[in-house]
């Protein structure tokens, strides 16, 4: 049979589509059998790390769905027909054993080199292709700056079968999107160790989510200037120790990579509006800062959902601060402004994490309905540390009052920074100098007491023993 009439042209780009593409490897595969040893040998490894018999690179487009969202699908087709003209242009397609470029669906593209001479080679051929896609590309809507993340897999040194070395190369690929993007990573065994940690991580989530094993804790937020708690952020902890020594970075990243984070997310509402019902019942009124996960934007029905939520609870939308990080707005399925917008008028306050931080646009700030801005602990930080931050801080701040925002500083851990911080006119500050998270019921006794006038505040016993010391 010939090679030709396996293929399946995929119509956009006629490119091998993915069963043309995945039909055609395997039979270069199966004229090149090789079987790599389970344990092989020093001279083997040696002899690997300077020769790969064939290699497949797995290419991701980055900002692919700007382009989309921006200037139209007609943009993103014409933007996809050029980028395959590219990669066509990196490889070698005159040899005796041409190598393949297909397409295996919306902005992911597959590479087969047929005959690299090296490692170094397949790395260089990976890095003219980063290069050529990271080059301006001209549409009839507009300019284009994409870019482009690569994995590469290697036959037989990684695995035999096609569909195998695929996934090994897209692991890869998102090593290299995780990672900042605009660039290749080689695939290397200790990738799927990782995987299968996360894993079963993933799986100690799905099981806490069931059995309801989560708890809540509150860290207080303070106005340095009224000394007092004007808020409370809400912190997720869980039962099982394996997760709650976790990174929050890190847990959050894990549930967040499948619908698990939606799930998650409406855990952490529920469980909130839950305390929020049953603190109001005693006269404690402080609002909630809620960190929502990305999954709760892919819903259509979000705002209804979250609707019918409060409307279940003896609770006031007001009282709940929605925080959203970069992740919320930029992988929603839906138009996030409308979402925000529905939001807003039901009257939950929203805000922006990390802002400065990231890709966040100054544009966004007038376009959506934001009355928050979070600086992260590291950006207090590095305020502190150099001029030019400190400047940036500075600018920040001032920002937020021009716009009239409120600005809420994360991470503050000394005396100093509550200072420094005070000194630019940001009053709302949470951290392990102002107090640890606390439980509810801690919570509850900690206003009531004040309230009753038998302890001081958090705030009083930080703030007024500072000026004691000075």
């Amino acid at each position: 049979m010939k090679l030709d009439s396996l293929l399946q042209l995929d119509p956009l780009t006629q490119l091998p589509n993915r069963a043309g593409w995945m039909q055609a490897t395997q039979l270069a595969f199966s004229a090149h059998p090789q079987v790599p040893s389970s344990e092989p040998s020093q001279s083997a490894q040696s002899h690997a790390q300077h020769q790969a018999n064939k290699a497949i690179l797995f290419v991701d487009l980055d900002r692919f769905k700007w382009v989309n969202d921006t200037l139209g699908h007609e943009a993103g087709d014409e933007l996809l027909i050029e980028v395959a003209t590219r990669l066509l242009s990196e490889v070698d397609l005159m040899a005796a054993q041409p190598d393949m470029v297909g397409r295996l669906g919306g902005d992911e593209f597959v590479v087969l080199l047929q005959s690299p001479k090296s490692v170094l080679q397949t790395e260089r051929i990976a890095q003219r292709i980063i290069d050529a896609l990271s080059e301006s590309i001209p549409l009839k809507a507009g300019e284009a700056d994409i870019g482009g993340s690569i994995g590469i897999a290697r036959f037989p040194q990684d695995a035999v079968e096609v569909d195998k070395l695929l996934s090994l190369a897209d692991l890869a690929m998102y090593r290299a999107k995780n990672s900042g993007r605009n660039q290749w990573v080689a695939y290397h065994p200790e990738m799927t160790r990782q995987i299968k940690r996360r894993q079963v991580l993933q799986g100690k989530i799905r099981d806490a989510v069931r059995n309801d094993t989560f708890k809540l804790q509150f860290r207080p937020v303070f106005d340095a200037q009224a000394q007092q708690i004007v808020a409370l952020h809400v912190m997720l902890r869980s039962l099982d120790s394996k997760l709650d020594e976790l990174e929050p970075e890190e847990f959050y990243a894990i549930s967040d990579e499948s619908q698990l984070g939606a799930r998650l997310g409406q855990w952490i509402i529920q469980a909130s509006l839950a305390c929020l019902e049953e603190m109001n019942a005693v006269g404690v009124e402080l609002p909630l800062m809620v960190d929502m996960r990305p999954g709760l934007f892919q819903q259509r029905d979000l705002v209804d959902w979250l609707e019918e939520e409060i409307e279940s609870r003896e609770v006031s939308p007001e009282q709940l601060i929605l925080a959203m990080n970069e992740r919320c707005l930029n992988t929603q399925r839906f138009a996030v402004h409308q979402q925000l917008k529905a939001l807003n008028k039901l009257g939950c306050e929203l805000a922006i994490q990390d802002f400065a931080s990231g890709q966040w646009s100054i544009q966004q700030l007038h376009d959506w309905p934001i009355s928050q801005l979070h600086l992260s602990g590291v950006f207090v930080q590095s305020m502190m540390q150099n001029r030019s931050m400190e400047a940036l801080g500075e600018a920040v701040l001032n920002l937020g009052q021009t716009l009239n925002k409120k600005v809420v500083a994360y991470g503050v851990s000394s005396a100093e920074h509550q200072a420094f911080l005070t000194s630019y006119h940001c009053t709302w500050m949470h951290g392990n100098w102002l107090g640890e998270p606390l439980d509810m019921e801690e919570v509850i006794d900690e206003v009531v007491q004040n309230r009753n006038g038998s302890t001081r505040t958090y705030a009083e016993a930080y703030f007024l023993d500072d000026d004691l010391d000075d």
